[in-house]
């Protein structure tokens, strides 16, 4: 997973598409970095006039790049845009991903399971 030239996930992570979340959901630390290069304040609120200027953040998996462009997520919400990163509840504070809608809606997903592949 990277981010404005910056690798998350040294070594790599584990991630789990997730239709049941909204969000795309990991660990605090870095959740709160990408929120901060995106400039969203302690309430996940991103200024709508940055949007434009925003880096893309892009999920690798098994060496097949996914880029999101700021406008897939942010969420553009009556009165103020809202970052697409949450933190994981913090009594599982594991180096896991969950890509829930907002990368779902940008890439199609196939799921086999007797070949187990997604």
């Amino acid at each position: 997973i990277s981010f404005s030239h910056a690798t998350l996930c040294n070594g790599g992570c584990h991630a789990v598409v997730d239709s049941a979340h909204s969000f795309i959901v990991g660990p605090s630390e870095q959740i709160h970095q990408i929120n901060g290069i995106i400039g969203a304040n302690i309430r996940g609120v991103v200024p709508c006039s940055a949007i434009s200027n925003l880096p893309i953040f892009t999920v690798t998996i098994n060496g097949k790049q996914y880029p999101l462009k700021p406008d897939q997520y942010v969420l553009r919400l009556p009165g103020e845009c809202l970052s697409g990163f949450q933190t994981l509840p913090l009594e599982v504070e594991v180096n896991l991903w969950l890509l829930g809608t907002i990368f779902l809606s940008t890439y199609y997903s196939e799921y086999d399971y007797s070949q187990r592949t997604v």
